[in-house]
């Protein structure tokens, strides 16, 4: 048994933030990171993305977690996970072109996954594109039908778009 195993310091980190010891999955992601060299690549980069999800667990600042985010995009660059999670490190920052651009990146390399659509739809509202919200939303809800949230945020962006009697066949929908 070596205590110098970089690939079991990230497996259990993984799995102590499963469960919500974040704290000792950080110090999990920190040792990996001092044994880096034994890892390739696509799962260096893995451990930096699971450290910058720890960080907003812990509730660090936006920095903090997008240049974790940066390492991991930086060793993979089809790392869907964290453009989009630098794209929430953003959007907590207010800078929301950045945001939406790291969408965008993650919707194209990854255009089956719901949480895709659903986080640019979020940014989309907040710079109250409408239209572009609610068609996002519509794919989101395409994918993941049982998520209350994606009809939720629709029923938002529709009221806001002056279409009430949909906004509350959405928040219906949600409430099922």
């Amino acid at each position: 048994i070596s205590p110098r195993y970089c690939l079991a310091y990230f497996v259990r980190a993984f799995a102590r933030s499963d469960i919500g010891h974040y704290t000792e999955a950080l110090e999990d992601c920190a040792n990996a990171v001092a044994l880096k060299e034994q890892l390739e690549p696509a799962a260096l980069s893995k451990v930096y993305a699971l450290r910058g999800n720890l960080r907003w667990y812990l509730n660090s600042t936006p920095d903090e977690r997008i240049h974790d985010y940066d390492l991991a995009i930086e060793l993979d660059n089809a790392h869907a996970a964290a453009y989009l999670n630098r794209a929430s490190a953003y959007k907590d920052k207010g800078d929301l072109d950045r945001a939406l651009r790291d969408c965008n990146r993650a919707v194209a390399l990854s255009r089956s996954d719901a949480d895709m659509y659903g986080t640019r739809a979020s940014i989309f509202l907040l710079r109250r594109d409408l239209q572009p919200a609610i068609d996002d939303l519509t794919v989101a809800i395409g994918l993941a039908p049982e998520e209350p949230r994606w009809y939720n945020d629709r029923a938002t962006a529709r009221a806001l778009n002056g279409a009430s009697r949909d906004a509350i066949h959405d928040c219906n929908k949600a409430l099922d």
